[in-house]
């Protein structure tokens, strides 16, 4: 699974699937990797295809941090829902904006071979860890977030604005 038209076949086949569950896809832009898959009622995914696996992504919002109590809990809820988790793990990191909002990334690393059952089995899986993130209490409204959200083009509460930080490699 290390040549380019491989990692296409991938790519075509799990987006065929994406599809069908109701989700539309967005290729790469010039120079990218992720292709960005969104649902209405589902959580978005990020997905990406590396010769030794498949890495689906999504981000969750927490906002900004209003002191070091509320990052602690939340770091504490994150690593008792990894402790819950089979194929999916929860970071918590901050955006490379100047805001500073706290980010949960999910991630999840699948086989890089294409089964419709397996794919199906482990996308459901992901599914249901993923939205155990609404387990970790956002912060509270911060002003300046407040004014940020009623500006932007996207729910805050969802991972439809993609991180720049996406970039690495693995």
């Amino acid at each position: 699974m290390s040549d380019d038209n491989s990692h296409s076949s991938l790519i075509e086949q799990l987006s065929n699937h994406l599809e069908f569950l109701g989700f539309k896809i967005t290729p790469p832009s010039e120079g990218d990797h992720w292709h960005w898959a969104e649902h209405t009622r589902r959580i978005d995914i990020f997905f990406r295809a590396f010769p030794e696996f498949l890495r689906l992504h999504s981000n969750h919002y927490l906002g900004v941090c209003p002191n070091d109590h509320a990052r602690d809990t939340a770091l504490h809820q994150l690593n008792d829902l990894n402790e819950l988790t089979q194929i999916t793990k929860f970071c918590l990191t901050k955006s490379d904006k100047a805001d500073k909002i706290d980010i949960v990334r999910i991630r999840a690393h699948l086989p890089a071979t294409y089964d419709r059952p397996l794919f199906g089995s482990l996308l459901d899986l992901w599914q249901k860890e993923s939205d155990m993130v609404w387990r970790v209490d956002r912060y509270p409204p911060h002003k300046q977030t407040i004014e940020d959200e009623n500006n932007a083009d996207t729910d805050s509460t969802t991972n439809t604005t993609w991180a720049e930080d996406q970039n690495d490699s693995h």
